[in-house]
């Protein structure tokens, strides 16, 4: 085995190992879901404690999946010392077995769960790994249409296995990236001058992380999208994405208009006029996101 295959076989075994600790124990690299604004009982008057709906659901004819139990059994130990996660009200529980189906899940293959702190230390609204979606309690507060495409963009992740698919982009990304400079070490191999071949090989692992990063985040966008379509299409509504997104752009507009005048703000805003968060890589503009969803319905 020459020094170019051992050097790719032990990157593969690090980079390998991080990548399964990072998606066990770093919410960060979940899927996130773009901001959007808190209700509080003040002003709304469905208090996301109790999970009162805004509409009444239609009452289900046949018997609750039996499923609580069973999943709280196999939370695995790293989520919940993250979380503090519990069992679904009664109306996010209702709307799940509603949509799960719908998009060719097995409730009974999924663990669902809320949580009272997910937006509070990681700023997540809902997020999806492997066979687990947990959503924020405060958002069951939302109107119902913008509530249940939440979950059915969390469930269609679930469905495209998109956080598997994420962790495989970034260990293959890894082992391009150090072939590379492998690669261009040993063709520079004859000469004598150690810095010009510290330079180069450095050159090269720049490059192709510069290069790794573009492409992963034009790819997580395609998740994003698909997982946008695939929710619209199996509520057969797109009303509850755009005003979902229209209610995160406003809110975006007015976060930076009150630090713009207590006089916080950076100089370079992160939210345009538009209101799109231009902090956000993992997810298009949120006005991209409305027009791809009005052109995929354009007759609603």
């Amino acid at each position: 085995m020459n020094r170019l295959s051992r050097a790719c076989l032990i990157w593969c075994c690090i980079v390998f190992g991080s990548c399964a600790h990072d998606a066990k124990n770093t919410p960060e690299s979940a899927l996130l879901s773009p901001a959007t604004p808190l209700k509080t009982p003040e002003t709304d008057p469905i208090h996301h404690n109790n999970c009162a709906l805004a509409h009444p659901l239609p009452t289900s004819t046949q018997a609750p999946h039996d499923t609580q139990n069973k999943s709280s059994q196999e939370v695995p130990p790293w989520l919940s010392t993250h979380l503090t996660l519990e069992t679904p009200c009664p109306r996010a529980q209702h709307l799940f077995e509603q949509i799960a189906p719908k998009l060719g899940l097995k409730i009974e293959n999924l663990i669902f769960k809320q949580s009272s702190d997910l937006l509070q230390k990681y700023r997540y609204h809902a997020i999806s790994q492997g066979n687990i979606l947990i959503f924020d309690t405060s958002q069951a507060a939302l109107p119902l249409d913008e509530f249940t495409f939440l979950l059915a963009h969390e469930l269609a992740h679930i469905k495209h296995h998109d956080t598997n698919k994420q962790i495989a982009a970034h260990l293959l990304s890894a082992l391009v990236k150090i072939t590379l400079a492998g690669i261009a070490f040993e063709k520079i191999g004859s000469s004598k001058n150690s810095l010009t071949k510290i330079c180069i090989t450095a050159g090269c692992l720049l490059f192709s992380h510069w290069l790794s990063k573009r492409v992963i985040n034009q790819y997580v966008h395609y998740q994003e999208k698909h997982a946008d379509l695939a929710a619209i299409n199996a509520l057969g509504t797109k009303r509850g994405a755009i005003a979902w997104l229209t209610r995160g752009a406003e809110t975006n507009k007015k976060i930076d208009a009150t630090l713009l005048k207590d006089g916080i703000r950076n100089r370079d805003s992160l939210i345009d006029s538009a209101g799109n968060n231009l902090d956000d890589t993992t997810h298009p503009a949120l006005t991209e996101r409305i027009a791809y969803i009005n052109a995929a319905m354009p007759n609603e």
